[in-house]
């Protein structure tokens, strides 16, 4: 097990997996065995498997329920299953109501389910932001549910905190970008688009590079085992 958390912390998610299926004879109904299976298929955007192995974990009374209830509301929002993810959110709150980032993450769900629901995501992401003001991601759901509700000045005060807080924080130069045009600000609109192309363009070359130097550890571990006897 002490292996299997080193490729935890290291982000060995597949190696992770294969590990743990492995040894699943010996150590499955450990509450740290199904957690870290559970995160790590999470990890690797499997997420029916996730929410399974997450469910199972839950039936063995581990610790941190709210985070593993966090987990769950996450997999079963990118599936698309809204109830289950705002019964999950809001255990996850019950449990631990100290902890901005599970109302970021419902506030979120909120938005997307549509304008009826934009009310209590901004309460939501008030309470984030009273327990953590540094949160950028609160501050940009909360400009975006603003941004939904036309208050486009409160959207706006809070999108230019959260550039200030995160110069490199691409989303939210761009619906500062939106918002600033709606406002007929276009000087400054298109400074954000200065701004936006600049920063796709270094994402686009920290990708690149990082996928020479993945083809290059690729083909040095090939002639090591090719280039000699073995």
């Amino acid at each position: 097990m002490g292996l299997a958390e080193a490729l935890h912390l290291w982000d060995h998610n597949t190696a992770l997996v294969s590990y743990l299926e492995a040894v699943r004879p010996r150590f499955g109904n450990l509450p740290q065995f199904q957690y870290m299976l559970g995160l790590a298929h999470y990890r690797l955007s499997q997420y029916p498997k996730a929410v399974e192995v997450f469910k199972k974990l839950l039936t063995l009374s581990p610790p941190r329920q709210d985070l593993i209830f966090y987990y769950l509301g996450n997999s079963y929002l990118v599936m698309m299953e809204f109830s289950q993810a705002e019964s999950c959110y809001q255990k996850a709150v019950q449990i631990n109501p100290e902890d901005a980032t599970y109302y970021v993450a419902y506030a979120e769900l909120l938005r997307k389910e549509g304008p009826g629901h934009l009310d209590q995501a901004v309460v939501m992401l008030e309470r984030a932001r009273t327990l953590d003001p540094k949160n950028t991601g609160a501050g940009l759901e909360l400009a975006l549910s603003y941004e939904a509700l036309q208050q486009l000045s409160k959207a706006q005060s809070l999108l230019e905190e959260c550039v200030r807080q995160e110069p490199d924080l691409l989303p939210a130069h761009v619906a500062l970008a939106r918002v600033y045009f709606h406002q007929g600000k276009k000087e400054q609109g298109e400074k954000e688009k200065s701004v936006i192309a600049r920063l796709e363009a270094e994402q686009q070359r920290k990708q690149l590079q990082l996928g020479a130097e993945h083809g290059e550890s690729a083909s040095s571990s090939t002639s090591l085992h090719t280039g000699g006897p073995q």
